[in-house]
């Protein structure tokens, strides 16, 4: 599974939208440089994403004739997905198209218990292909899995000593992944912020782990300052155990409940608002 990249998109795109199966055989690809999904390749597994996949889900899915659709449903919350694409694979178990949006999904969503249901839905020459093993692999050693606690890692403190992070126990918490030059972390410590003063004493605590690379990590506590975050704060330079976790998403908000285990692994603002009204109010 291919996708396209120009040397002109370079700090505007990190991707085009499309994606092109290309097998060992030679085969052509046809490239639409304004609509990226109109593009294909004349393959086998490239009829099957034209012909078959993608009316399956435009069947299923309102897609707003986005040209980033298919690519955009790997990052979806909704649990519809995992549903879709299981079907897709009782009717085509031999699919790579599937597999491949199966990997896609997970190393932008993680383990759920429906996910590595999914991939023993393919067939027994579909599991005895290297793809499907490591997948499978990943799927079963995954670190981060919804209703399992969080896992148990040691990073540096603000004091840049290494130091086990400690999940609290009775409390529900929130381990917020960020660095310090993301536009999207910064502009959610206001609600977080908020939230926190508005739950801590009621049962509320923010783990705050910061992915920043070495060159960045200057500007580490000053952020920290600057934003006045008043919880405990960690640093996994340059996202060492971040990535062993598949976190590649920022932010990422691990929402985890007053047992100690995992109950979302990419919790929105409103995901967290939501949960702590529930469970603590």
């Amino acid at each position: 599974m291919y996708f396209t990249y120009l040397s002109e998109d370079k700090d505007i795109l990190s991707f085009r939208p499309g994606a092109f199966f290309i097998d060992n055989k030679d085969s052509k690809l046809i490239f639409d440089y304004q609509n990226g999904e109109n593009g294909y390749i004349l393959n086998e597994t490239g009829t099957e994403y034209r012909n078959k996949f993608q009316p399956f889900l435009k069947a299923h899915f309102n897609t707003d004739d986005n040209p980033r659709f298919y690519i955009r449903l790997s990052s979806e919350n909704s649990f519809k997905v995992d549903s879709v694409y299981a079907q897709y694979i009782l009717a085509n178990p031999d699919s790579y198209v599937a597999l491949w949006h199966v990997v896609q999904r997970f190393f932008i969503k993680g383990h759920s218990s429906e996910r590595e249901a999914t991939l023993n839905l393919f067939s027994a020459k579909i599991k005895e292909t290297k793809l499907w093993k490591l997948l499978n692999n990943d799927m079963h050693n995954a670190l981060i899995k919804e209703n399992h606690p969080f896992p148990q890692i040691e990073l540096k403190n603000e004091d840049f000593a290494l130091k086990k992070v400690y999940i609290p126990k009775n409390k529900v918490v929130v381990v917020d992944f960020w660095f310090n030059n993301c536009k999207p972390c910064l502009a959610a410590f206001p609600k977080l912020i908020d939230l926190y003063q508005k739950y801590k004493d009621k049962g509320f605590e923010i783990i705050g782990v910061s992915t920043d690379r070495s060159e960045r990590v200057k500007n580490w506590k000053k952020v920290i300052q600057d934003h006045q975050l008043p919880w405990v704060q960690y640093l996994d330079e340059n996202a060492v155990k971040a990535s062993e976790m598949y976190i590649s998403l920022y932010p990422t908000a691990i929402l985890i409940d007053k047992k100690g285990n995992i109950v979302n692994k990419k919790a929105s603002l409103q995901d967290i608002e939501t949960f702590l009204i529930k469970e603590l109010n």
